[in-house]
């Protein structure tokens, strides 16, 4: 039971999936509608061109009248391919709604795409004015800290010339007090000694 309507149910998505036969619609073989059936004119009057001629012509006026079962099976066929031209159309329209809704779909994702790309852009140019400006930065950071070595040493420079500077005058001074003092002392050995 369950694979009867199992196969129903494929047989059903199969024909509706199935892509409508074309069908002729010029020429002496185009498919008509049944409802109005195309009655052939017979001549008013045969030519006199041949018997052949007139046997059809005679064939064409003997046409044997339909039955009410043939006329009601025609109908079922009219009513029948109204159905199918309706779902078809309802198919066709269906189809036509998604490729319409793919395409929006696809629009969509290369506006997403352009978008995500431009913004990827824009951060990769934004970290690398970021980076240029740390780089910059660290540069003047060590330019001053070398500044300030530099400053550091001029003035250590200049205090060990200060310190060496002050003992040169102390030196200076401690010898002019020897020299006074061994000159008083020589003064008064002198005085002494006199």
């Amino acid at each position: 039971m369950e694979q009867e309507l199992e196969k129903e149910a494929v047989a059903k998505y199969v024909e509706r999936r199935a892509l409508p036969k074309k069908s002729k619609t010029k020429g002496a073989n185009a498919i008509r509608p049944k409802e109005v059936p195309v009655v052939k004119k017979a001549p008013s009057m045969p030519k006199a061109s041949g018997k052949k001629k007139a046997a059809k012509a005679d064939k064409q006026e003997k046409e044997p009248t339909k039955s009410e079962a043939e006329l009601e099976k025609e109908a079922e066929r009219a009513r029948t391919e109204r159905v199918l031209g309706a779902v078809e159309a309802k198919v066709r329209a269906e189809m036509e709604d998604e490729r319409r809704r793919a395409q929006l779909q696809e629009q969509r994702d290369e506006k997403i795409a352009e978008r995500q790309q431009a913004w990827l852009d824009a951060e990769v140019q934004h970290m690398r004015v970021y980076r240029e400006a740390q780089r910059q930065k660290e540069v003047k950071a060590e330019e001053n800290a070398a500044r300030r070595r530099l400053v550091a040493a001029e003035r250590e420079a200049e205090r060990a010339k200060a310190v060496e500077r002050r003992q040169q005058d102390l030196d200076r001074l401690q010898r002019v007090r020897e020299a006074n003092i061994a000159r008083r002392e020589a003064e008064r050995l002198a005085v002494l000694c006199a």
